[in-house]
């Protein structure tokens, strides 16, 4: 499948998430978020304006929106830790964790890898190392983290689910879409709930014109999903679907959902004014 790379526009005369520009390199759909609660705090980026159904916004390539599993010490805390024992895989960890939770990704990487030195067996550990990667922009070391973190034995299904996730978040902004689609796929595998997957699976089988199976994974990713930026997403497709099916109704409360979710949705508002609501 060859997909355009610059910012799509969608009209409703048009299959949903079809492409209709030139040829050009993708836009990045790295967005970076600070604080504790990311996925509720738009980033620059999620606010600027941007055509209804581009595709870079369709994929939850979002890293800090999969904080880490528990609770995140504070900075001062952290390195008090280190300081004590600087061979603790767990202290090292930790500071990774408050480092990365303040969106200071060298230092945060700096610490997980330290942590991974000492205890290479600790999937989360190498799945964090590749998200504050993912924060600095350098996918390639984000994917030699995220495979090490998808190739250990043993771990928490759910983990080794967000580290195919987010190799397949770098795989599409390197434009390898057939491997970001069996990253895909296969972090799904591993948790049949990861509403996020079926997002970026769906928005696939959109641009395939698979207008069925797109409306079957994106009603999924709604229910498989908290209330978020990226759960917002999934609504912002469905109303792109219903609105291209003449359904005025179900496309309007779709996008009023996605602004619940996502009060900065810029498909959910131009699709909203496209239908008049």
């Amino acid at each position: 499948m060859s997909i355009n790379r610059t910012l799509p526009l969608l009209t409703v005369s048009v299959v949903v998430l079809t492409l209709v520009v030139g040829c050009g390199p993708r836009k990045s759909p790295r967005e970076i978020e600070t604080g504790s609660k990311a996925g509720d705090t738009p980033s620059p980026a999620a606010s600027q304006a941007v055509g209804a159904g581009d595709v870079s916004k369709a994929f939850p390539s979002i890293a800090l929106d999969y904080p880490p599993l528990g609770e995140v010490p504070g900075i001062d805390a952290a390195e008090t830790e280190v300081a004590k024992d600087g061979n603790s895989a767990a202290a090292l960890r930790n500071l990774g964790y408050a480092y990365y939770k303040a969106a200071a990704y060298p230092q945060a990487a700096e610490y997980f890898e330290k942590s991974a030195k000492v205890a290479p067996d600790q999937p989360e550990t190498l799945l964090f190392a590749g998200q504050s990667y993912m924060g600095m922009g350098d996918l390639d070391k984000a994917l030699a983290s995220l495979t090490k973190a998808s190739a250990l034995k043993g771990g928490k299904a759910e983990v080794k689910s967000l580290a195919f996730l987010q190799m397949g978040n770098c795989l599409f902004q390197q434009q390898k879409d057939p491997a970001a689609k069996a990253a895909f796929t296969k972090s799904l595998a591993l948790n049949p709930k990861q509403g996020a997957a079926k997002i970026a699976l769906g928005t696939y089988a959109a641009m395939d014109k698979q207008t069925a199976k797109a409306k079957t994974l994106f009603t999924e990713a709604t229910r498989d999903l908290a209330s978020s930026r990226v759960r917002g997403k999934a609504y912002a497709s469905l109303g792109l679907i219903a609105e291209q099916a003449g359904d005025k109704a179900g496309a309007l409360a779709n996008y009023k959902k996605a602004l619940s979710d996502d009060p900065n949705s810029a498909a959910a508002k131009a699709g909203i004014k496209r239908v008049g609501g």
